[in-house]
């Protein structure tokens, strides 16, 4: 863990991570660590669908409304997570990293897969 403030990335370091995907209730996830000087920071980012937010909030009893008004959990437009939004968030977030590997969830990785491969 690190001590203090949040290192920014280091665009040098080698980058590790995961990522979870979801579709309807659950939150898709990317999360990117590297070591650096003297901690193990890690970054993390979040989607959710739009539709149905402040009911999921009610029902979990966890802020996810405020979760997206502070900039923690991301939303998609519509009932379900939006493979080609995420896909161009994560190409974005990623520009900022040196990449390893990213384990995933072998569970709709195709779907991303081919929002991903548009982009490139």
């Amino acid at each position: 863990a690190c001590q203090g403030e949040m290192p920014k990335p280091d665009p040098l370091a080698l980058t590790f991570g995961g990522l979870d995907l979801s579709a309807i209730t659950d939150l898709t996830a990317l999360v990117l660590t590297q070591e650096q000087d003297d901690c193990i920071p890690m970054w993390a980012w979040f989607w959710t669908p739009e539709d149905g937010l402040l009911e999921r909030a009610r029902k979990d009893r966890v802020p996810y409304d405020q979760w997206v008004k502070e900039g923690w959990l991301r939303t998609t437009e519509g009932a379900t997570v939006k493979y080609a939004q995420v896909a161009e968030e994560i190409l974005e977030i990623l520009e900022d990293f040196e990449v390893g590997s990213i384990g995933f969830d072998r569970w709709r990785i195709e779907q991303l897969k081919e929002k991903l491969n548009v982009h490139y």
